[in-house]
């Protein structure tokens, strides 16, 4: 099913309700699956060609982009993405009843939602990180890392594949989860703790499993890394953001930005009363949680975090002059996280 947009809103509190029992099984699952679609590859690769050894000195090693075909390669949604979408059964995602996208064009139903290791996503971030980071991976390796995020910007903006030009939305949370995948693919071959190594055969084996956690946070929901209904600056400056904050950015909302504003005012009333504390109700607008400060701490903030973020900075000047530096092969986005015990068996 084709979905326009998501909605990390509407059944927030009920996501937000799970065990941690839930939300670690969860993430495990997906982590099974992204591995053994990743073997599937491997299999498909050590058949068609004779060793790795020459494979991991190419610019961009060619199992690459088995492994790509084998997690995303779709035209609307890859593989992983498709699979999240099937798992109700499975992965937790309460059907959404009342969005917060009731009324947009075409009538079409956001996707739902999952609560992954803590992190609230929805099946589109994982095919932004197969599909678009490996594609930002090229650019890299093509032109340059700065080059690579400011592609990224361009997919959200009017004349991108998405965002701006097709939905009326840019999202912020889809350039973070573009942002991961590169990363996982810088990530793939050539280290030694890489997900990859080449055996004493000339085969490619899965060495150190993907684990979701160690890439994806907070900056892929939308919920907190707050969405746009106009274009930005990217990387966002100084001079950007007080434009920013002091013109009224809603003069010139899109149809589909008004629906959203009201609608999520809206949805405050309903979803407060699901609350289990003080400490978990959410706010009226986005983002409707703390968890700015951790994003504007991230690698490259400028790049792949909403102003939305920067505007409710206590240092605004800090927080948009901090370094933006290309991921070092065998570094992790998310360094600190529950799951590092998760274990990969082989079917």
């Amino acid at each position: 099913m084709f979905s326009w947009e998501v909605d990390n809103f509407s059944m927030r509190q009920k996501l937000l309700n799970l065990s941690k029992e839930r939300q670690k099984k969860d993430l495990f699952r997906l982590n099974d699956k992204t591995n053994s679609l990743i073997q599937k590859a491997l299999d498909k690769y050590n058949k068609k060609h004779r060793t790795c050894e020459y494979d991991q000195f190419r610019s961009i090693p060619r199992v690459f982009e088995f492994i790509e075909n084998s997690l995303g390669g779709g035209f609307v949604s890859g593989k992983l993405e498709r699979w999240m979408q099937s798992q109700n059964s499975l992965l937790y995602s309460p059907e959404i009843e009342k969005s917060i996208y009731d009324g947009n064009f075409l009538g079409l139903k956001p996707h739902s939602s999952f609560n992954i290791g803590g992190v609230i996503l929805s099946p589109d971030k994982i095919g932004h990180a197969v599909d678009i980071g490996f594609d930002m991976f090229k650019v890299l390796k093509e032109k340059g890392f700065k080059e690579a995020l400011s592609w990224s910007n361009g997919t959200e903006e009017y004349f991108g594949i998405y965002g701006l030009g097709i939905i009326g939305i840019k999202s912020f949370a889809d350039m973070s989860a573009n942002t991961a995948g590169m990363h996982l693919y810088i990530n793939i071959s050539g280290l030694p703790k890489a997900h990859l190594k080449c055996n004493f055969y000339g085969d490619y084996e899965l060495n150190y499993p993907v684990n979701w956690a160690d890439y994806l946070d907070n900056s892929v929901d939308e919920a907190i890394n707050c969405s746009t209904f106009i274009s930005t600056k990217n990387p966002i400056d100084f001079q950007f953001l007080q434009e920013f904050e002091t013109k009224n950015i809603y003069e010139n909302l899109s149809a589909n930005g008004k629906i959203f504003q009201d609608n999520l005012s809206d949805m405050y009333f309903t979803e407060e009363q699901l609350a289990k504390s003080q400490k978990d109700k959410l706010t009226n607008s986005c983002p409707v949680s703390s968890g700015c400060k951790r994003l504007l701490n991230k690698n490259c903030s400028t790049y792949i975090t909403s102003p939305v973020c920067f505007v409710n900075s206590k240092d605004k000047k800090r927080d948009l002059e901090k370094n933006c530096l290309q991921p070092k092969a065998g570094s992790f986005p998310v360094r600190f996280h529950h799951h590092k015990d998760y274990k990969y068996k082989l079917n």
